[in-house]
């Protein structure tokens, strides 16, 4: 009787236990993070390996050209315009001054042209731009072609990849009022180049 009337104590309540932290696994997101590293130094070793192997491989050091004196005289055949060979006959340049016709988007200046074809003899692709090239005037100035004049000329050199025996002839504009006296044409990165006269 005793046990009815009083209520039994209840059991007081107990907070669910929680389940264990699961540990960093640091070795895992280590491996990860070393994976990531790798991919991205192997893109750039990619990357890098294309944009040298696009060059001319077989020229180690900018070639020699020889440029006719002012006194020489023109070739035998009659043509107006001697090419110069650069690289073992690789490429041929023929370089001739050109009538300026300003642009759309010409702001006005003093800017000459020049007509330029380009001709791959070698074994390779040759990549060809109206920006790889560059005139030494007559005052001895090195002056870089000007894109925007280039392309507004009615027949602007196209940049594009010339494979064996293809030529490109286009107009480049440069940005000064000095007569050119010689073409240089350089690859992407500089390394090797080719030069005319421009007659």
């Amino acid at each position: 009787m005793y046990s009815s009337q009083y209520p039994q104590p209840q059991q007081p309540y107990s907070y669910p236990q929680e389940p264990p932290k699961k540990k960093t696994n640091w070795w895992l997101m280590g491996c990860l993070g070393c994976g990531g590293l790798l991919i991205l130094v192997i893109g750039i070793i990619v990357v890098v390996a294309v944009v040298l192997n696009s060059g001319d491989d077989s020229a180690d050091s900018p070639p020699s050209v020889d440029i006719p004196s002012a006194g020489s005289e023109p070739p035998a055949d009659g043509s107006s315009a001697p090419p110069a060979e650069g690289g073992d006959g690789e490429v041929t340049i023929v370089a001739e001054t050109a009538e300026y016709t300003p642009g759309v988007l010409s702001e006005g200046g003093d800017y000459v042209a020049v007509n330029v074809t380009v001709t791959n003899n070698g074994s390779d692709p040759l990549a060809v731009n109206p920006l790889y090239f560059s005139i030494e005037d007559e005052n001895g100035q090195t002056v870089e072609a000007d894109l925007m004049e280039s392309v507004g000329q009615d027949e602007p050199f196209d940049a594009m990849d010339l494979a064996t025996g293809e030529s490109e002839s286009g107009v480049v504009v440069f940005p000064t009022a000095s007569a050119p006296t010689t073409l240089i044409m350089e690859d992407v990165l500089g390394m090797t180049s080719y030069e005319a006269p421009v007659n």
